[in-house]
């Protein structure tokens, strides 16, 4: 072998030997400045539920052999034409009632609906904004272009309206300006829209269409919402616009050009999230926890948006006939006071076949065992919040396509179940009901709080301080769910266990470990 060969293959074992030297001492700088992290005892946030596990489903009621009909608040009764006792077949007609007022409580249950889809669709997007992390300039100069072409979408919405440019869109600014004509509507606050102003407005404005619009806003929380509403000449009918831009009933005023405007306007809010998100923390923990806090919020806000969406299908249903007509042969049951029967809550005719009420629900794989049919279960309305009992009366044999209401373990399969209610109980059809059924087995069976326990492909596991003082990963095994915030623990974990909040980048195997109290990880 030649010297200079030598001196080659010593030039590399020395740089490789320098190198890994170098590496040593890194990782050992790096190891010895990780902060030490903080271990909980599992006891301070498990809890042994010695009662059994009591689990929570949603779902819908269908009659069966029963109807009962139910007034709105805008709904006044004209004529009913049953009494109790009497034996009706099906079609025969039970009450009639005027559908005036419904016809503007179904335009703001609309509006309702539409201002809650809006607010999951936005509380989504912030949730989704939070993992953003372009140059805050790229945005400001994306909003710039879309900004421009938002103002001369508008010019064309306006143009396409058959308005001349220079007239100020709706507001309030320009109430002086109002004659209730289509281009200077009349303007009211949404709560002074009653029967009676329309009233008035009808008498001092006979044989002519008047356009009103009405506006709310609020400044606690930015809330608003404008609704325009046009009362038809020589008829008592009210048919509804939005007037973002004043676009005539009768006329096919540009929709292409008014669609536009709305899209800009959305994408310009979109990139608006991303702005003021944009100085988001780095720290993955502050990230997590708000990623946490709005799923809340998201969670919330879809429930108002299902009871919006019964609202406005109860409305729609109520407008499209002014009659009620029996579903089945059967008896009249009760016949009440109009007036009476919607202070109380009760049905103002009752029409019985021998039937009941059917509540649909799931549950999960894991309990399965400890379900039977013939077990109770409690059941609260979300619109009227009448509680009752029920009795399970059948579970599937094969899983739902998806787990439906449930709160339980996402990871888990979830079977329907039906059970059945008296008569006698005050819900309503094509009602959404909370569902808790308990499992009356397992009751020494311990949970630990769901935000311990992380899964990785289908397995659960949680970081616990070892034998030896240091951090280690460990496998679970986990059982059912807890009201929907604790998890059975079957195997893996034991209460006398020291565990640490399972994110953060200093979590990890071989992690130093201090003992903390959960004070300390509450106002971390």
């Amino acid at each position: 072998m030649s010297k200079t060969l030598k001196k080659v293959i010593l030039g590399v074992v020395i740089a490789a030997a320098v190198i890994g030297a170098v590496w040593g001492i890194l990782t050992v700088l790096r190891t010895a400045r990780r902060k030490p992290v903080n271990v909980y005892p599992v006891e301070s946030f498990m809890t042994t539920n010695e009662w059994g596990n009591s689990s929570q489903s949603s779902g819908t009621v269908t009659t069966d052999k029963l109807q009962k009909i139910y007034l709105s608040e805008s709904q006044t009764v004209t004529q009913v034409y049953v009494t109790e006792g009497q034996t009706v077949r099906k079609g025969d007609k039970l009450l009639s009632y005027d559908t005036t007022l419904t016809s503007l409580e179904l335009e703001r249950a609309r509006i309702d609906l539409e201002r809650q889809q809006n607010n999951v669709t936005y509380l989504k997007a912030v949730y989704d904004a939070l993992d953003i992390r372009k140059d805050n300039e790229y945005w400001e100069k994306e909003k710039e272009k879309l900004q421009v072409q938002l103002e001369a979408a508008e010019t064309a919405a306006r143009e396409a309206a058959g308005l001349d440019g220079a007239r100020p869109l709706p507001s309030v600014g320009n109430i002086a300006t109002q004659d209730g004509t289509l281009a200077n509507p009349f303007f009211i606050a949404e709560a002074d829209f009653t029967p009676e102003y329309l009233s008035q407005l009808r008498t001092s404005l006979p044989g002519q269409d008047i356009y009103v619009v009405t506006y709310r806003h609020s400044d606690t929380d930015g809330d608003s919402c404008v609704q325009g509403a046009v009362l038809h000449k020589d008829s008592d009918a009210i048919t509804f616009f939005t007037p973002d831009y004043v676009i005539p009933t009768a006329a096919d005023a540009a929709p292409d050009a008014d669609t536009e405007v709305a899209r800009l306007r959305h994408e310009i809010a979109k990139i608006q999230l991303k702005l003021d998100y944009y100085d988001l923390p780095e720290n993955h923990d502050e990230l997590l926890k708000r990623k946490v806090a709005l799923q809340q919020q998201i969670d919330q806000a879809q429930v108002e948006l299902k009871i919006a969406q019964i609202d406005f299908q109860k409305k729609n249903s109520e407008v499209a006939d002014a009659s009620v007509y029996s579903e089945m042969d059967g008896v009249v049951k009760a016949v009440r006071d109009p007036k009476e029967a919607y202070q109380n809550g009760e049905a103002v005719v009752e029409v019985s076949g021998g039937g009941g009420y059917y509540v649909s629900g799931v549950i999960s794989e894991l309990e399965l065992g400890n379900v039977q049919i013939g077990d109770t279960v409690q059941i609260s309305s979300w619109m009227t919040g009448v509680s009752c009992e029920g009795t399970i009366v059948s579970v599937e044999d094969y899983p739902a396509s998806q787990s439906g209401w449930s709160n339980g373990n996402q990871n888990v399969s979830y079977y329907p179940f039906k059970a059945f209610v008296s008569e006698d109980a005050n819900l309503q059809p094509n009602d959404y009901v909370d569902i808790s059924y308990r499992s009356v087995s397992n009751k020494n069976a311990w949970y630990l709080e769901s935000m311990f326990i992380r899964v990785d492909n289908g397995k659960s596991y949680v970081y616990v301080r070892g034998d030896n003082g240091l951090l280690e990963k460990r496998d679970v095994v986990t059982g059912a769910d807890l009201w929907g915030s604790y998890t059975e623990i079957r195997g893996g974990l034991t209460r006398e266990d020291y565990i640490a909040f399972p994110y953060g980048q200093d979590v990890t195997d071989g992690a130093k470990t201090q003992e903390a109290t959960p004070d300390q990880l509450y106002n971390y």
